[in-house]
């Protein structure tokens, strides 16, 4: 009677294991599938900050300005966006 139990029991936490398992599973191909979409997406970006590098002339305009904070030099340049 016991081992009985035990085993209907054991089948219980089988089927619960299982269920996780699953449910596991399809967490993952959720987010392999966000993965590939977010890579994409990377890319699309990646190549549109390329087109718009490539439509940007950087200029030798240097400025130098005194910081009133802690009185150290920063460099700014200044580019030019071509149409």
């Amino acid at each position: 009677m016991k081992l009985e139990q035990e085993k209907t029991q054991k089948e219980a936490d089988i089927k619960i294991k299982n269920g996780e398992v699953v449910a596991l599973q399809k967490e993952l191909d959720a987010v392999s599938n966000t993965v590939k979409q977010l890579e994409l997406q990377k890319a699309e970006a990646q190549k549109r900050l390329d087109e718009l590098d490539d439509k940007v002339t950087s200029t030798d305009t240097n400025c130098t300005v005194r910081s009133t904070t802690d009185h150290t030099l920063i460099k700014l340049k200044f580019c030019l966006v071509t149409s």
